[in-house]
């Protein structure tokens, strides 16, 4: 039976010995080098590590096998060497010299941004020891700071492509994605992988869909994680800002208007953004309305941020008596007008005044709605118009003032450049005749 039982322990110990020989060979996939072990002659210790869920972190078991002739010392202590270690925390069971023969050990990163060294010595109660070394090198992924997207449509939903590139000459893995306001403005692709394998080389786009609810800036943050700890993770900010680059056509109102005369008004873009943004077309929707665009410039057309840009001269010139109306339409390069005809065009046709009293009475002002200059001339009875001036509705004179000039039939000019739109009464004097007519002013 001795003799049984001595080939019994000798198998025991041949078979510990190889299973500690293999914990203490190179694990690439966990980064861990093992340091050399010299067996003492009376006990064996035997650290069996492993990774965990994520890099970095090691978790094992260290067990004190008993020798033949002497039998079990059992375990005294578990310590990292603060010389040698960097970067690195060691936890363990509580060991009772004499009593425990296995303990559970833990080591993981301070940072899991940085390498991390532990150099661990396993001793018994016989002073046998076994000395091993842990290593842990980061890996990270190359992902931008920010990643924003500009010019958005309120209550519009857009996507953002944030990218994730491997440049590392190995795999990574993603251990999950999340964003710290979810469900808010920011809300990740439905079909995103939360943890998946990054070859080297390797891009993965996440997609990231934002709606703004009015035209201000808002931002979140991503954070791709690395590993098991919070710590061991990438972060990037997401940006959308809605409204900031919507170029606005100003709308064009011609006010009071005869038929059969041509005015023209400028057509202004305005951009309220912070950055310059493009329009691509201008146009009127309606043809043959009374308006046309003259002097357009040429197309694209970019106007910087906080500009207001003359981009056109729009004509009217009714035909018939009445209120008419149109709309611009226009695109610009980021798509949020996308040819939308919204900007007005109006203006309101009346009999021409001068027409009518040129065939009754000789008296002409042209042209009426006027717009810097009024021209006003009179032949009645062979009297020419001596002056003219200017009142509003209320009788006050607004200081247009002209008089004859010297030479008989000239006809005089008004400076209507101070003056507001409305409607205006022109006082004229011919000779001991004094007439009086509406004149509208337009702007």
């Amino acid at each position: 039976m001795s003799f049984i039982r001595l080939l019994c322990a000798i198998g025991m110990l041949c078979l510990y010995t190889t299973l500690y020989a293999q914990s203490g060979t190179t694990q690439p996939t966990a980064g861990i080098t093992v340091g050399k072990v010299s067996p003492q002659t009376d006990d064996i210790l035997a650290p069996d590590p492993h990774y965990i869920n994520c890099k970095g972190v090691f978790d094992g078991t260290v067990t004190d096998l008993p020798s033949i002739s002497s039998g079990r010392a059992n375990l005294a202590s578990i310590t990292l060497d603060a010389g040698s270690s960097t970067n690195c925390t060691l936890t363990h069971d509580p060991i009772q010299s004499g009593i425990t023969s296995a303990a559970r050990f833990h080591i993981e990163p301070i940072d899991f941004s940085l390498p991390l060294v532990a150099v661990v010595r396993f001793a018994d109660a016989k002073g046998n020891d076994t000395v091993m070394t842990f290593r842990y090198t980061p890996r990270f992924l190359t992902v931008p700071t920010t990643v924003a997207i500009d010019s958005l449509a309120p209550n519009k939903e857009y996507t953002l492509r944030v990218p994730i590139v491997n440049n590392n000459s190995d795999t990574v893995r993603v251990y999950g994605l999340k964003l710290d306001r979810a469900n808010s403005e920011f809300i990740l692709d439905a079909n995103t992988q939360q943890q998946f394998l990054m070859r080297a080389g390797d891009t993965v786009w996440v997609l990231v869909h934002v709606k703004c609810p009015d035209s201000k800036q808002y931002q979140d943050i991503l954070h791709v994680l690395l590993g098991c700890s919070p710590n061991n993770e990438q972060k990037l900010t997401v940006q959308a800002r809605a409204g900031v680059l919507s170029v606005l056509v100003e709308s064009v109102d011609f006010g009071t208007h005869e038929v059969n005369t041509t005015s023209t008004l400028d057509v202004y873009a305005v951009n309220s953004g912070t950055i310059a943004a493009t329009i691509q077309m201008l146009d009127l929707k309606d043809k043959g309305k009374g308006f046309s665009l003259r002097n357009v410039v040429t197309m694209p057309f970019t106007v910087p941020a906080g500009a207001r840009l003359k981009i056109a001269d729009v004509d009217f010139k009714p035909t018939t008596e009445g209120a008419v109306t149109d709309n611009f339409g226009y695109d610009i390069a980021e798509d949020i007008q996308n040819v939308l005809y919204d900007p007005t065009v109006k203006g309101n046709a009346v009999k021409p005044t001068g027409v009518e009293d040129e065939l009754q009475g000789g008296l002409l002002l042209t042209p009426n709605p006027a717009f810097d200059i009024l021209t006003v001339s009179v032949t009645i009875n062979g009297i020419t118009t001596t002056s003219a001036e200017l009142y509003d509705v209320n009788g006050n004179t607004v200081g247009a003032v002209a008089h004859a000039a010297g030479n008989e039939g000239e006809p005089l000019q008004l400076s209507l450049a101070n003056l507001q739109s409305g409607m205006y009464i022109c006082k004229i004097e011919c000779g001991t005749t004094t007439l009086t007519r509406k004149v509208f002013i337009v702007r």
